[in-house]
């Protein structure tokens, strides 16, 4: 219980106040209760002068208020108390179930004995502490005052005694509807404000400052039902949490130039200005940097002097020193940055290995995982450009696409795997799931299950005079041709991913449709001996893979030069013929 005591002239009585609770310390509210106010004199156990008792109701905050002296009267006679006599105490009991089975709630001591009723039974003294204005009393005591202690160390001292327990207020305020509005335990302290969606101008709560000449000046601290504002008027300290310990660590530490929330968010930051760090150690070596925002768990740890650099994730841009202008999205998403700069990296360990690299975007999770220096690379999908360290202007798009590049550079690749195998080649493009890329400077569309391709128009090749040297007319026709075989066959795709090392483990319903179908044309090989055979360089022969491969097109040529031979070989019989015609036609003539 907390007890709050005013004295009264007339009649002869002094108000008693308290938080009525139960055995859980829970305020009993809206019940009758039976309260027993026993006055004892001298020390512990003393006398008991004076015993009443009140049936009284709580009210919605489990507060009752009775005047002692008031009571149905058990012993003694309250008006014959003799208030100058020594030290008195208030003994309090009750029941809250409004019976009379009473439960000892401890002592008041009357340090402050009601001195109303003490002047009323001596008369004007020279030493009276309490006096009267009106309805109000006040204090004229020239030292300190004490309420549960003899030797108060300061001007009001309330202090409790060994017999409280914690849920037992040492101190109250309550508003003009008997609400809590100040409380103190002996353990904690309680601030209530309205929460009625009402604004006021002073706020719920505030602390503000003051002058030497006790002038408002500024509000540090407002507190509403709807917000809470903290003002600070230094241009750089601003607003920080920290911790209690001999080692000062910062949880929250906004100003105009930097805002840091997290454990050590920003620790060392010295000149650096406009940073938004937030997590633990999101930012903590950052020195000098300047317009970073760094979200996650050690974001930007390690970063100094880097500027707009944007990391969000745990260890997001982890190792980042002087690098700028880069953006790295996922956990560990451009982990080993120190001094690259303008790169993009979304997804977990994306661009997790870059050091110095430059320019490169890489989208998906771990794309662009092992680059180190790499620069210029587009990487959008699931692990592409996964192995590439070195190798720079390389696009890669779709799921393992480009996977095992390491140093090729400027090459293409869109599809579910295209390019996936190893080798670094270089201005080569893959179009197409599992298209597979077998040297630089090669094209490959679609994989080894396409069976038809469709163009609206045919392809169109360079042949501007302007850009052929060394032409020549030397070009076999028939001694070539005629070394040919014609033939038909049926593709083996699985061999021909077996040699091109293609590990193609996806699956389709007509994946292998493309082996039903009879095929017309060359074998290469045999091509290959009939070009040698007559001495011709043929450029229809392809051999920059492990699979040759034949260019039909190219055949157009010698079968040109083939018709241009037979064409002359006519010509050559036709002249003949007639010449043997006219012969044959003297001849029978002279018959």
């Amino acid at each position: 219980m907390l007890s709050i005591m005013l004295f009264a002239q007339v009649p002869q009585s002094f108000n008693y106040q308290s938080v009525v609770r139960d055995g859980s310390g829970n305020p009993v509210v809206s019940q009758p209760v039976s309260l027993q106010m026993v006055i004892i004199y001298g020390t512990a156990p003393g006398t008991v002068v004076y015993s009443e008792t009140h049936n009284v109701t709580t009210n919605g905050f489990g507060i009752v208020t009775l005047p002692v002296g008031t009571g149905t009267v058990d012993f003694g006679d309250f008006t014959m108390i003799d208030w100058s006599a020594g030290q008195y105490s208030l003994k309090v009991k009750a029941d809250i179930s409004g019976g009379t089975n009473y439960v000892d709630m401890g002592d008041v001591q009357l340090l402050s004995v009601p001195y109303a009723l003490y002047a009323n039974q001596a008369g004007t003294t020279t030493n009276n502490l309490w006096n009267a204005n009106g309805n109000d009393i006040f204090n004229n005591n020239s030292g300190y005052v004490g309420v549960g202690t003899s030797a108060p160390p300061a001007k009001m001292v309330v202090q409790g005694d060994s017999s409280m327990v914690d849920t037992i207020p040492l101190f109250e305020v309550k508003d003009k509807s008997g609400a809590t509005v100040f409380i103190v335990y002996p353990d904690s302290v309680r601030i209530y404000v309205a929460d009625d969606g009402s604004k006021t101008n002073k706020g719920a709560f505030a602390v503000s400052g003051r002058n030497t000449a006790k002038l408002p000046t500024h509000d540090y601290l407002i507190v509403r039902p709807d917000s809470t504002r903290i003002y600070t008027g230094d241009s750089l300290t601003g607003f920080g949490v920290e911790n209690i310990g001999s080692t000062s660590q910062s949880y929250m530490n906004i100003t105009p130039g930097n805002y840091f929330i997290g454990h050590e968010a920003g620790k060392n930051i010295t000149s650096g200005r406009y940073n938004s760090f937030i997590g633990y150690q999101a930012g903590y070596n950052d020195t000098s940097g300047y317009k970073n925002y760094f979200i996650g768990y050690k974001a930007g740890y390690y970063n100094l002097s880097g500027y707009n650099n944007i990391y969000i994730g745990e260890k997001a841009g982890f190792t980042n020193n002087h690098g700028n202008n880069n953006t790295g999205c996922g956990n560990s998403a451009l982990y080993s940055n120190t001094y690259g700069y303008n790169n993009v990296a979304i997804g977990l360990q994306s661009l997790y290995s870059s050091v110095s690299g430059c320019q490169n975007t890489a989208v998906g999770l771990m794309s662009l995982f092992s680059t180190t220096i790499g620069s210029s690379n587009s990487s959008f999908g699931t692990y592409t450009l996964f192995n590439n360290t070195t190798g720079m202007g390389n696009t890669a798009c779709g799921t393992m696409s480009l996977y095992d590049n390491q140093t090729g550079e400027y090459n293409t690749a869109l599809g579910y795997g295209a390019y996936m195998n190893s080798g670094n080649y270089s201005n080569s493009t893959a179009l197409g799931s599992n298209a597979n890329i077998t040297a630089s400077d090669q094209v490959r569309i679609g994989n080894a299950s396409v069976s038809s391709a469709w163009v609206q128009v045919d392809w169109s090749i360079g042949s501007d005079s302007r850009i052929k040297e060394n032409v020549k007319e030397n070009v076999p026709g028939l001694e070539f041709i005629s070394q040919l075989r014609p033939v038909t066959y049926h593709y083996n795709i699985k061999k021909q991913n077996e040699i091109l090392g293609v590990n193609d483990t996806i699956k389709w319903d007509t994946k292998y449709d493309i082996e039903k179908i009879q095929f017309s044309g060359f074998i290469a090989q045999e091509v290959e001996a009939a070009a040698l055979k007559v001495g011709y360089n043929f450029s229809g022969v392809d051999k920059s893979g492990p699979l040759m491969g034949l260019k039909y097109s190219e055949f157009t040529v010698p079968l040109v030069k083939a018709v241009q031979e037979l064409n002359d070989e006519n010509i050559e019989l036709k002249k003949t013929i007639i010449q043997l015609t006219e012969r044959i036609e003297k001849l029978e003539g002279k018959k």
